[in-house]
């Protein structure tokens, strides 16, 4: 299949540290002017955010952005964290207080395998398995706290499985069982290895949605949906010339010119679909070249995916309902650096945000527009320690992206 070239020579605005007055009735970070080929950035003062980081794409850039002051931390909410999470103190703990502790700044409670579990009318956001110990979940029936299932076992439920399994049934398979993630392997043409994902975890914390996820189901990464809550695994489509990051520039501008493989064909998962042809596109670069954009067959987001999937995550063993920023078993085996790598991969994807709003970003756009993206990750850019504050926001805002294919 091919798609006959259309665009070509649009070339694309640069974005350029520059300082610049800040205005009496506005604190300019981003200066924007349809008549200028290059648009001023600078760095926002301490305590405050450039609002262009709201911007997912150059073509939002129609109006200044504007320093704004950070909110306010939302406070504390006590007895809310679960066994297994970090705390500060006994009182944020979840439990019978004669139960709980907060040790070594982790919430840990003497409520055993068997112990009551229950619904709280009264509390209808508590599921039952607050009550429970890490790689426990609560018997709502039996009114009891029960060890999750190993992998391999058969599952009926998403919390029956730790956090790094799911309860899926791979055809020809008649059962749901525990699987660990990036675990699935690609389906061929005859039979149709179609997974049922209905069972899979229906929604979770900032880092599930990124890490654990369906297309996290794929040890390639990559999932194809054939029906609702049936998905097939299948080869990563590529760049054709992605040799280097290099490759995926564009200097003449937007072009037709973005060749890639693919593997999308709704019958065969083993099909290649080549020739296919995509426009790159403009970004926040010091630059006024447009580039191609990542995808997951690539050697860069196949190298986080290697990462990722070589983690022991079947030994996560967490409270069903955390929030897996807090729970110590996850934090122990997902770093921080690691989802800051993998999230960089998913922005930079075809489905998502794209690589040209990062590639060849000047020091003041990484500090201001793109700075959700970079972070402290890369030499040369002087920023604000990693928060899960901003992290999380990111993750909310491409968590929908996870699921398209």
């Amino acid at each position: 299949m091919l798609y006959v070239s259309s665009v070509s020579g649009q070339l694309c605005k640069q974005f350029a540290c520059k300082s610049f007055t800040k205005s009496t009735t506005e604190d300019t970070c981003v200066a924007v002017n349809a008549a200028q080929t290059t648009y001023p950035v600078r760095s926002c003062g301490k305590g405050k955010y450039c609002d262009a980081t709201s911007w997912v794409s150059i073509t939002q850039a129609i109006k200044n952005g504007t320093c704004l002051t950070n909110p306010a931390p939302a406070p504390a909410v006590t007895n809310q964290t679960v066994p297994g999470d970090q705390c500060s103190a006994k009182t944020e703990c979840f439990g019978d207080a004669t139960e709980v502790s907060c040790t070594k700044g982790v919430c840990t409670t003497t409520h055993a395998a068997g112990a009551y579990c229950q619904v709280d009318a009264a509390k209808p956001t508590i599921t039952g398995h607050e009550w429970c110990q890490p790689g426990q979940y609560c018997d709502v029936a039996a009114k009891v706290c029960k060890a999750q299932v190993a992998t391999g076992a058969v599952c009926a439920n998403w919390f029956e499985c730790s956090t790094g399994n799911a309860c899926i049934k791979v055809l020809p398979a008649t059962t749901f069982t525990c699987q660990t993630f990036y675990s699935v392997a690609n389906s061929a043409k005859t039979p149709l290895n179609t997974v049922d994902i209905s069972k899979l975890k229906p929604s979770g914390s900032v880092v599930e949605k990124l890490v654990f996820n369906a297309n996290s189901l794929c040890a390639s990464g990559t999932l194809y949906n054939v029906a609702p809550n049936a998905i097939t695994c299948r080869p990563s489509g590529f760049n054709n010339d992605a040799k280097n990051l290099t490759s995926l520039k564009r200097t003449k501008g937007i072009e037709n010119t973005c060749a890639y493989t693919d593997y999308t064909d709704a019958t065969d998962p083993t099909l290649a679909i080549t020739t296919l042809m995509a426009t790159s596109k403009c970004g926040f670069n010091k630059d006024n070249a447009a580039y191609c954009d990542k995808r997951r067959g690539d050697q860069w987001f196949k190298k986080v995916l290697s990462t990722m999937s070589g983690k022991a995550l079947n030994t996560i063993k967490c409270n069903p309902v955390t929030n897996m920023q807090n729970c110590t078993s996850a934090i122990n085996v997902i770093t921080k650096k690691d989802l800051l790598s993998w999230s960089q991969e998913v922005q930079a994807l075809d489905n998502a945000f794209g690589w040209a709003n990062y590639a060849n970003n000047d020091g003041c756009v990484g500090s201001s527009i793109t700075k959700i993206y970079w972070q402290d990750s890369s030499p040369g850019f002087a920023y604000s320690s990693f928060t899960m504050t901003s992290f999380a926001a990111m993750i909310l805002a491409i968590s929908a992206l996870l699921y398209m294919f």
